[in-house]
């Protein structure tokens, strides 16, 4: 009758990750860093960015699971991690695609309105009460 269950989501007990995997991980961030400021000073041309969000994610997953111990969550904690990443990604989305698109033809800003001037067959702006 009884049903056995992980020990972690009944006892609510902390896995300890070993010193020489926290160094390794630590050495691997430092290796990710160095190889941060090589690349910045390398012209990759457009795969500068690429290369840069590669070594980013990169370093982000080390930290998330090893230094915030995701590696031995819960199925919930994980399921938020990827949530807000697919936001993430979500935003970052539109905000390439409205970059992409701000000087195409779909995307005309009345230039004069900057100077005050109205764009052709525009509604005069209604006129404050005078007191």
């Amino acid at each position: 009758m009884s049903e056995q269950k992980d020990s972690t989501s009944v006892t609510g007990e902390q896995h300890s990750i070993s010193v020489p995997t926290y160094l390794a991980v630590f050495g691997a961030l430092m290796v990710l860093t160095a190889v941060t400021v090589v690349s910045a000073h390398i012209d990759l041309g457009h795969f500068n960015i690429v290369v840069a969000l590669i070594i980013a994610v990169t370093k982000a997953t080390l930290v998330v699971t090893y230094f915030m111990h995701l590696r031995y969550g819960t199925n919930m904690t994980r399921a938020v991690l990827i949530s807000g990443v697919i936001a993430v990604f979500l935003l970052m989305g539109i905000a390439i695609d409205d970059l992409r698109n701000r000087h195409t033809r779909t995307y005309l800003p009345f230039i004069g309105a900057l100077n005050g001037v109205r764009p052709p067959n525009a509604p005069l702006p209604p006129h404050p009460p005078e007191e």
